[in-house]
Parts: C-alpha cells; structure tokens; sequence
C-alpha cells in the first residue's frame, strides 16, 4: 500500500470515529441530554405515588435476602433464584435481586417505594441516554437521534419496566443491550 493510500485510509477511519464536529457541538449534545432527561422524568413522575403491589410485595417486602447487606444474603442472592424462598425457578436474576438489596438495605427504602420508583426511572433515564449516544454515533444525525431516543423515552412499552418496580430487570438487560451497541 503506497503512502497517499494509508494517508487516505486514515483519513477516512478518523472521519467515521464518532466526534464533535460541525453537526454536533458540544453545547448541542449536552442540551439535548437535558432535555432527554427532563422529557422522561417529566412522563415518568408520577410513577413516585405508586405503591408496592403485586409480585413487589413478595420479591421486596417478604424476600429475606434483600433486609441486610452480609455475606451470606449475597451468597444467597448469587446461587438461589430469583422467586426463592417461595419456590426454586429456572429464573436466575442475580443483578436485579443484588439492586433490591441495594435499595432495602444501603439506601434504606425498606418498605417506601419512592426510593425503588427514583432507581427505576434513573437506570430507564440511563438508557434513553445511552441509546442517543448509540444512534448519534451510528448515524451522527443530531435531531435524528434525539428524536429516536425521545420515542424511547416515552413509548408506552416502557411502562411497565419503568413504574413497575420488579421491572427493574427488564430495564438492566436493556441497559447492557444498548451498551454493548455503543462499544
């Protein structure tokens, strides 16, 4: 390969790694950001009044593993399953379950949903954001991308993972798809 040929493959390696340039500043991105958020708290707000119910009554009031952060919760939490001690499951949920400790136990929520409902709607808030820097840098289309990540923002799809609070697990997996589209 000549010189001018590796000059010209450089050059057009670099012109396709994602930047800031003339289409998008840096002003620009971190407005759009703001309004992403703003836009998903704004739809998911009043989610904060919902209270514990359904299947949150038993995977987070009743479930012992999620009350103290000690070694042997966390054992418990890493090789049991997710519905344990009600009944042994194929579904093996650590992250999520280690999130709810987190919650119950660190933060002090306990048996307040309000604290569950804010981590929800942060790791949903996490995700629009996450999916704009993908679409910007898959296709560096400023608006584009906003408006894409503002339809996931608000789509009613998203209900239920973000004001149902056990739908936390739907909202990491989420978070690690789109993660691994930015990488």
């Amino acid at each position: 390969m000549r010189a001018d040929q590796r000059t010209k493959t450089r050059k057009r390696t670099q012109a396709q790694a994602p930047a800031f340039d003339g289409s998008v500043t840096r002003t620009r991105f971190w407005l759009a950001c703001a309004g992403l958020c703003a836009l998903t708290w704004l739809a998911y707000s009043n989610s904060f009044a919902g209270g514990m119910v359904l299947d949150n009554k038993v995977l987070l009031l009743e479930d012992p593993r999620v009350r103290a952060v000690t070694p042997e919760n966390v054992n418990l939490i890493l090789l049991k399953s997710y519905w344990w001690p009600y009944i042994e499951s194929a579904l093996y949920r650590p992250i999520t379950t280690l999130t709810y400790l987190f919650n119950y136990a660190v933060l002090g929520n306990g048996r307040e949903p309000a604290g569950y409902h804010a981590i929800n709607l942060l790791l949903h808030t996490a995700n629009v954001l996450l999916l704009f820097a993908v679409v910007l840098r898959l296709g560096r289309r400023h608006w584009s991308a906003f408006f894409i990540a503002a339809i996931w923002a608000v789509h009613p799809l998203s209900t239920e993972a973000v004001t149902n609070i056990i739908g936390r697990a739907d909202l990491l997996s989420v978070d690690r798809a789109v993660d691994h589209w930015k990488a």
